[in-house]
């Protein structure tokens, strides 16, 4: 195929695939050439209405799994009609820098996820694209971190090397299952790790209705849980709900408390860590929304298990639930990041020598696996789509041999995470415990006794001020913040 003559008036244009695809994000001040002379030289593709993200606040993506699976989808089948035409294929991305930034991503997700490159042989013709700004968390204010698009595809590449997805080898999606699940009024819970890690919105004592849809309640979940061997929920927010409407359905309940918006202290992190690696079936972890300290556990779980770098943990886990890991989260990852991945190495080793399979798959939470340990529960017949969840039933099927279709935008309103400034918080806006709350979690004046080596001033302070309670985190943060922005 002879490589792309472009027309004339239109720049910005970047070769993905040598003479088979091309990338242009046009300018503001950009012209499109005739129609009919972009036709004559490549078939052509707008991305911009593929390029599909619903902001919690000023955030604008990644793409979430479902709108990465269109996306791959897609591309597929349009490079083949390019190459059946014997055109190149030219992708068209409206001038927004945030269009530029979805799209690169989306690429590279392609290029990961159907075609089983490496994320930097993916990543190397996307370079070409210069001043792509960094993704963004879904709090308000000022961004604390960039996350930029290689971090993402990095994170897909990872996420695909470590079995959760296997979209290149044939492995399907089920796409309605997924955007059924992720609505508020359905649930709001998404799986992290396979059969291991679920996330889920946190649930209320009682049914609250907002216009159309109402908040979920432990029972609720039950039905869900127990069809796809989810044999515990570990709640990191204050408590909205008894315990026993879990453990009355042969649900284990753990509590693991800290403030939201804020980091857990080492304490609190090796518990959850233990937790998921003694756990034999899935664990279910709920916060507040379900997105800032439900998110940076589980990412520090795939670090330590599933060799993923902090910000692959976080451009992972942003496209399988937006929204995840917020504020000064993201710093305190990448400051444990090396610790974790230290052990989970130490551990891999370990298992490598004594011929024993890693504890990091989630083998456990399958039927299979529990019939053989001796296991108690067996899924119910029929795939998890089709179990009944709260009012509404998932009555979804395979979307793999399917033409995915753009659904209408979901509007409805949702539990956003904690969209709090911490230079300007007051003692009162923080969620420290009340005096009845009984999950053990206090604010105390002991100096930190954390070892952790911060990768950055902030992210240091903060890991020593998670020990000492939310208060203490807010003082650390306002310092830090003035430091680095005077320094």
């Amino acid at each position: 195929m002879a490589p792309l003559s472009l027309p004339s008036g239109l720049p910005g244009c970047i070769e993905v695939d040598p003479g088979a695809m091309y990338l242009c994000c046009l300018t503001p001040d950009a012209a499109l050439p005739d129609s009919e002379v972009l036709a004559a030289a490549a078939l052509c593709h707008v991305l911009d209405p593929d390029l599909v993200y619903e902001p919690f606040c000023a955030d604008f993506g990644p793409c979430n799994l479902a709108h990465t699976w269109r996306i791959c989808q897609s591309l597929r089948r349009l490079t083949a009609a390019a190459a059946a035409a014997g055109l190149p294929l030219l992708l068209l991305v409206g001038a927004h820098p945030h269009r530029h930034a979805n799209a690169a991503a989306a690429l590279g997700a392609y290029r990961v996820l159907l075609r089983g490159m490496s994320a930097g042989a993916a990543c190397a013709p996307l370079r070409a694209l210069c001043n792509l700004p960094p993704f963004r968390d879904a709090s308000s204010g000022t961004p604390l971190f960039g996350l930029g698009v290689e971090a993402v595809v990095a994170g897909l590449a990872r996420a695909r090397d470590a079995g959760f997805l296997a979209w290149h080898a044939g492995g399907g999606f089920d796409l309605e299952e997924y955007e059924h699940y992720e609505q508020v009024e359905n649930g709001d819970l998404n799986w992290i790790v396979p059969g291991k890690l679920l996330a889920f919105s946190g649930p209320s004592a009682t049914p609250r209705h907002y216009g159309g849809w109402r908040t979920f309640t432990p029972e609720d979940y039950v039905p869900y849980f127990r069809a796809t061997g989810v044999q515990a929920v570990v709640r990191l927010n204050r408590r909205m709900y008894d315990a026993a409407r879990f453990t009355a359905h042969g649900l284990a309940h753990h509590e693991l408390y800290f403030p939201d918006g804020t980091c857990p202290a080492r304490d609190t992190l090796h518990a959850f860590l233990a937790l998921a690696e003694s756990a034999r079936g899935a664990l279910a972890v709920h916060c507040k929304a379900g997105l800032g300290r439900t998110g940076v556990l589980i990412c520090a779980y795939m670090i330590k298990h599933h060799g993923f770098g902090a910000e692959e943990a976080m451009g992972y886990i942003r496209v399988a639930r937006p929204g995840s890991v917020i504020g000064p989260q993201q710093l305190y990852l990448r400051a444990v990041a090396p610790e974790l991945a230290a052990q989970g190495a130490a551990l891999r080793a370990l298992a490598a020598q004594r011929a024993l399979p890693p504890l990091d798959r989630g083998e456990r939470g399958s039927p299979a696996a529990d019939q053989e340990n001796g296991g108690d529960w067996t899924l119910a017949s029929g795939r998890a789509g089709a179990v009944e969840i709260g009012a509404a039933s998932a009555a979804a099927t395979s979307a793999s041999a399917k033409d995915p279709q753009r659904p209408a935008l979901h509007l409805h309103p949702r539990k956003i995470p904690l969209a709090m400034d911490f230079d300007k918080a007051l003692p009162s806006d923080l969620e420290d415990l009340a005096a009845d709350d009984g999950s053990g979690w206090r604010l105390s004046t002991l100096p930190s006794t954390s070892s952790y080596a911060g990768s950055s001033r902030m992210g240091g302070g903060l890991l020593n001020a998670a020990e000492r309670g939310a208060a203490a985190f807010a003082g650390v943060f306002r310092t830090a913040r003035r430091q680095s922005t005077t320094g």
